[in-house]
């Protein structure tokens, strides 16, 4: 029984010897390399984080912008039509419906321009990201499979027409 635990014994001794005796250089080396490493993969989430969530704004700034644009001109539409229907019923039109409707009509345009505007706002931003993100790959030319047959011979039937 002594002799199967000897090996064992002998092995933890020279790990424990090695432990004691060795310098640590490398260890260190690879616990530096490691911690740097991941403070810049932390840095760079952050950034990337940052990014997706100013390109998110934007995006949700230009929806609202064209809700109010719809809400404007669904609202002059309504008065529009509840005018039209107090002419037919020979019923008096207050003056002020048709100034509710000039002044939605005026509204829905500025709700245009300043939506136009923030979508080019964020079109830009996004541009920008993707610029410096640089090129996408092209995984579509990238396939390990050569092309089947069947759609080499699509291509060749419809060039021969």
């Amino acid at each position: 029984m002594e002799e199967s635990e000897r090996p064992t014994e002998f092995v933890e001794e020279q790990i424990h010897h090695q432990a004691l005796h060795s310098k640590g250089d490398r260890t260190a080396w690879v616990a530096v390399t490691t911690a740097i490493l991941a403070a810049l993969a932390a840095v760079g989430s952050l950034l990337s984080n940052s990014r997706s969530n100013e390109a998110m704004m934007l995006q949700i700034q230009s929806s609202d912008q064209w809700s109010y644009y719809q809400e404007k001109g669904l609202k002059a539409t309504l008065l529009a039509s509840k005018i039209e229907l107090l002419e037919v019923l020979n019923r008096p039109v207050p003056p002020i419906e048709k100034d509710k409707i000039q002044a939605d009509l005026d509204k829905q345009a500025a709700a245009k321009t300043d939506a136009e505007t923030k979508d080019g706002q964020r079109n830009t931003f996004l541009g920008n990201m993707k610029h410096s993100l640089g090129p996408s790959p092209d995984f579509k030319s990238a396939s390990p499979f050569p092309p089947s047959r069947s759609s080499q011979n699509a291509g060749d039937s419809g060039s021969s027409g």
